[in-house]
């Protein structure tokens, strides 16, 4: 990344819903479980610690949804994966320095001129050589002529 406002920029695909990671272990540990309970007599140890693993299993699972809501890295490694090509990506992670604002995750959209990302509104180009993304020198209008 070459912008002096940003920590960090990587590529993201997103994860399919049943394979997020707030979602796909936690509902094989919540089956699994219930599985147990069903073959356990009420009052029986197994019970017990069946139940016990469900309270710990939900307070993780707790814990991974709020810092999922809390921090955009770990919402980051939580419901996406980081790529090394840009056809393959569908967001990028914008983590900017300290007191530059907020860290995001947005949606890549293609520009009207060709190889490069809008993120925020802005365009940013493609810069073949370098395989750095630059931001536009001049205005673009809308109907491509500046």
């Amino acid at each position: 990344v070459s912008d002096a406002a940003l920590e960090e920029a990587a590529l993201l695909a997103q994860r399919p819903a049943w394979n997020r990671l707030d979602v796909a272990p936690f509902m094989v540990l919540y089956i699994s479980i219930y599985s147990v309970l069903l073959q356990c007599d009420r009052g029986s140890w197994r019970e017990l610690q069946a139940l016990c693993v469900f309270g710990v299993g939900l307070v993780v699972h707790i814990f991974t949804v709020l810092g999922a809501k809390w921090s955009v890295r770990f919402r980051a490694k939580v419901g996406f994966v980081q790529v090394s090509r840009l056809d393959a990506a569908s967001h990028v992670l914008v983590v900017p320095r300290e007191n530059y604002g907020r860290g995001a995750i947005v949606v890549l959209k293609a520009p009207r001129g060709g190889a490069g990302v809008v993120v925020f509104g802005a365009e940013f180009a493609l810069d073949e050589p370098t395989l750095e993304f630059q931001s536009a020198r001049y205005a673009i209008q809308d109907n491509g002529r500046v």
